[in-house]
């Protein structure tokens, strides 16, 4: 090692698989430490378990290697690991104490050279408690003595001060066949293919786990007198052995279950779902959990005895029709708008001329039939379940709704008519969103989709129109949810503005070429309170509009005229902020140049801003010319700028 704190000479190799912590347990070893605390100690990282992830990035960094090159990484949820692309939770991973496979650390200590220590490496998959066995060798995962954990993880120091007793675990392992959960959990995370397994391949790796978690949980401990202490992984491997063997398998076994020792009163869905149906239920506004809910929808709707309108799952039952009185009545849909979509799926002539007081009915269709057509209306979504979805108010949700984004049915209700949104289109905007590119920090350039309102003669619909066509850019926030984390390009917005019209008003007049007074501030950089003094003098015009605000009319601002000030004339302060010159120092170059303010806006009269004091910038210029050009004010020596441009 030259330079301990600067860099190494010394970097082994980085092993496929390998985690971060192995690495750096290796790299001390390599450079003949004795522990990881000594690097830590020697190198300033810190080693508490607050800044694990700070030290290993500033390891990494001075060993001249990509954390990019490892399978584990941060996840943008809370708790959580990212092991090659998978979310983890944290509670499931081994990393204090070190937990291997006995045969693959001897394999690699045989093959390999050099220090001890550095031969063999933690595999990332180790670390996962879950998994209980190697891949490769069938024998169980050994987790060593809590007496043996240190204050860091340091894996190399313990296979040199254990290399006897990993040895002769070697030769004493147990081969197996390994369980069906060892093999599906490395497949996932391997992204390679697998057994089917149902409903948990269309599931991310983390919910698929967690249901089978509670799955298994329901079956072993639920209506059991006697309560037994399993391992952490034996409820999950009960929940995968019942659902790989299919849904209708899962429900089944769940009834049998729920029909020991039942009375007459017969199934409920608290009796038959248990603790299923209250964990499904704290996650319906999640779509990672969708495809679950779904089929104990489905279940539930063809099993249990339902009232008429009942809720299961955020789901309304509903019983089957046959006809359109009975669709009607049922969905409590108008029955010309049954009528209408009917037609529509091609089931149904157009009926000659009825009245509201006495429809007569169609032919009868079949319960299959009645599911294609109607079956999103069943499960529409009430306004304020697609606006919590969505993050969009009662207003934009019928804006979408009119313009196609969103399938809008309107029904019948005590009140008058309400109206439902389909769920799958809610769910397609969703996609739609996730598909933009996703950023963590947002840049100058981007403003809020949901802020657009705030523009005149635009509205979000027609700006996500327009982001659908790939005329405007928008990218979204990684820890938002809705169109509230969607933010799209500020010039693509103006350039719109321009594009749309002029709709009946003089070109200086559009207010599609206007500006709102929050942008004319970040434009000028300038106060309210002065941009307003700049509108009642006549130098900015614009209009006052009170739309939908609560708080006032919103002022906006013609972008020609803003454009045009902000060419010609500029703040004192705008001019420091914008030359890097101090204030003072311009206006003692202006003071003796004899330039005065060309407007001077202030607010108070007792006290007045710099940013008040606006002059031409051609003044500005042409005394930086002379200034430059003239070295006999000492002043201009020692504060003014060597370059004027």
């Amino acid at each position: 090692m030259s330079d301990a704190i600067a860099t190494f000479t010394l970097v082994p190799s980085v092993r496929e698989y390998e985690t971060p912590g192995s690495f750096i347990s290796r790299l001390s070893a390599y450079n003949c430490l004795d522990s990881v605390a000594t690097l830590y100690r020697l190198t300033g990282a810190r080693s508490g378990r607050a800044h694990a992830a700070s030290s290993q990035r500033r390891l990494l960094d001075m060993a001249g290697v990509d954390a990019t090159s490892f399978c584990e990484d941060t996840s943008a949820r809370r708790n959580f690991v990212a092991l090659n692309g998978h979310d983890i939770k944290t509670s499931q991973l081994c990393r204090h104490l070190p937990r291997y496979c006995p045969v693959c650390v001897t394999e690699d200590i045989a093959s390999q050279v050099g220090p001890v220590g550095v031969r063999s490496f933690q595999r990332f998959w180790w670390q996962w408690s879950l998994i209980g066995s190697c891949h490769r060798h069938g024998c169980d995962l050994v987790t060593s003595a809590k007496e043996a954990v240190r204050g860091l993880p340091d894996f190399a120091s313990y296979i040199v001060n254990h290399m006897k007793k990993i040895e002769a675990e070697a030769v004493a392992v147990d081969v197996t066949a390994g369980h069906v959960l060892d093999s599906y959990l490395m497949d996932r995370l391997m992204n390679r293919r697998s057994a089917s397994t149902g409903i948990l391949d269309t599931l991310p790796l983390h919910v698929a786990v967690n249901f089978c978690e509670h799955l298994g949980g329901f079956l072993e401990n639920e209506y059991s007198r006697r309560r037994i202490s399993r391992k952490e992984n034996d409820f999950v491997r009960a929940g995968l052995e019942l659902i790989s063997e299919g849904e209708e398998k899962m429900f089944h076994v769940l009834r049998q279950r729920a029909c020991l020792g039942m009375g007459k009163s017969g199934l409920s869905k608290t009796r038959l779902y248990g603790s299923l149906y209250s964990m499904l239920s704290t996650r319906l506004g999640d779509g990672e959990w969708q495809p679950l809910i779904k089929i104990f929808q489905r279940d539930a709707f063809q099993k249990l005895r339902l009232a008429e309108g009942e809720n299961f799952l955020g789901a309304t039952y509903t019983t089957p029709v046959d006809s359109v009185d009975g669709i009607s009545l049922k969905y409590n849909v108008a029955p010309s708008y049954v009528v209408k979509i009917l037609e529509q799926s091609g089931l149904s002539q157009k009926p000659a001329r009825y009245s509201e007081e006495n429809i007569r009915s169609s032919r009868s269709l079949s319960p299959a039939e009645i599911e294609t057509a109607f079956g999103w209306v069943r499960s529409a979504l009430h306004p304020k379940a697609a606006s919590a979805s969505l993050g969009l108010n009662r207003e934009q949700l019928m804006a979408f709704g009119e313009a196609g984004f969103l399938r809008l049915v309107r029904v019948r209700c005590n009140s008058g008519v309400a109206r439902r949104f389909s769920d799958e289109s809610v769910e397609e905007l969703l996609r739609d969103i996730l598909a933009l590119k996703p950023v963590t920090r947002m840049a100058g350039e981007y403003r809020s989709f949901l802020g657009a309102q705030k523009w005149p003669a635009i509205k979000p619909v027609d700006l996500w129109e327009n982001v659908m066509a790939g005329k405007v850019s928008a990218v979204r926030r990684r820890e938002c949810g809705g169109f509230s984390s969607v933010y799209v390009h500020l010039g693509d917005m103006l350039n719109l503005l321009i594009s749309v019209g002029q709709d009946g008003h003089e070109e200086d007049e559009s207010p599609l070429k206007s500006l709102p007074q929050h942008e004319v501030m970040k434009a000028l950089r300038m106060r309210a309170q002065t941009v307003r003094r700049l509108q009642e003098i006549g130098v900015l015009t614009g209009f006052a509009s009170s739309g939908n605000n609560q708080y006032g009319a919103r002022f906006y601002y013609h972008r020609s005229r803003v454009d045009e000030f902000a060419r010609q004339y500029a703040s004192l302060s705008t001019l420091s902020e914008e030359t890097r010159i101090p204030c003072c120092t311009i206006g003692r170059m202006f003071q003796r140049a004899g330039i005065s303010p060309v407007f001077e806006p202030a607010v108070s009269s007792t006290r007045t801003a710099l940013e008040t004091q606006i002059y031409l910038r051609s003044d500005f210029l042409e005394s930086m010319a002379k200034l430059a050009g003239n070295r006999a004010y000492p002043e201009a020596e020692e504060n003014g700028p060597s370059d004027p441009a």
